[in-house]
């Protein structure tokens, strides 16, 4: 029996994207039960593009706020509304490429103990117009990775998870990125690394997902300010100190995961005395990769 999907999407003045992105998800082999659209109080046409697929798919539901509350408030509220056994967090500039529900949705129906299914994205890079794959992971033949899997490819062929590619079992999510507000743009990154090293993770080698890379977006402005995303950096590591997380640091502290991160959570490591046991063996063996890594972006 297929679990019941539901996408939650927040919006705010993306009438400009947002119709690209509805038509990823109701142009699917699966389509999702319900697609909770909740438009916090944009100034521009999106209400009235949200509102001509309404006519077309009565799946999608649409929440306005009356003012502007900001994309994690707008998340809760659609997660208290979803009623889906899986949960999709899209965001309303970036689409899902076809078969996303169906392949995904298949391998966590496959794989019952695994807390998230996962693939490499497609970049768009909004002002060169350019396109390319990225890769969460490389040479990876696994249907299901173990979390100790995970620490294995983390180290040797620099795993990530993360970005638009995620379908959640609804069950894995004890900690929703909506209750970490204080992480601004890193809070759907904390929960998908718990629910990844907790519960493991499936994984589809194509790309079944598309994402913006643009100046514009929510999570390029939030890294526009230095100071606030170096504190937002250290908050993340410091939450993974609470006992309740005990079972997965020994797993992360092994992965060298933070090496992965960039320099802005190098210095927030360094500046976290209480937090460098991260900085582990596995972590100063990935550092020289990643370094040679960001030198190459930076000369492409």
């Amino acid at each position: 029996m297929n679990s019941a999907i539901s996408v939650i999407m927040a919006n705010y003045n993306h009438g400009h994207y947002i119709g690209e992105a509805l038509a990823s998800l109701v142009n699917q082999s699966r389509m999702p039960d319900e697609i909770i659209v909740v438009d916090d109080a944009s100034t521009d046409n999106s209400v009235e593009v949200i509102e001509k697929f309404m006519k077309k798919h009565p799946q999608i539901q649409l929440l306005r706020n009356e003012v502007n509350r900001g994309a994690l408030k707008s998340v809760a509220l659609g997660e208290k509304m979803a009623t889906g056994d899986l949960l999709c967090y899209q965001a309303a500039d970036d689409k899902v490429l076809p078969g996303f529900f169906e392949i995904f949705s298949g391998l966590l129906e496959q794989y019952p103990t695994a807390g998230v299914a996962t693939s490499p994205v497609v970049r768009h890079y909004e002002e060169s117009g350019k396109e390319c794959i990225h890769y969460f992971g490389k040479d990876i033949h696994e249907k299901y990775l173990l979390p100790e899997k995970i620490v294995k490819y983390d180290y040797i062929n620099q795993f990530r998870i993360g970005g638009p590619a995620l379908l959640f079992r609804r069950s894995a999510i004890n900690y929703p990125a909506c209750l970490h507000e204080d992480l601004g743009g890193w809070a759907d990154a904390f929960m998908d690394v718990v629910i990844a090293f907790r519960h493991g993770i499936c994984y589809h080698p194509h790309p079944l997902a598309w994402l913006r890379i643009s100046p514009h977006t929510y999570g390029a402005r939030e890294r526009k300010n230095r100071i606030k995303y170096l504190r937002q950096s250290t908050t993340f590591l410091k939450k993974l100190k609470d006992p309740s997380f005990s079972d997965i640091t020994p797993l992360m502290q092994k992965s060298g995961f933070v090496a992965g991160y960039g320099p802005g959570w190098w210095l927030a490591l360094l500046l976290t005395p209480s937090c460098w046991f991260l900085a582990s063996a596995s972590f100063f063996r990935r550092l020289p990769h990643e370094i040679i890594q960001l030198l190459r972006k930076r000369h492409e």
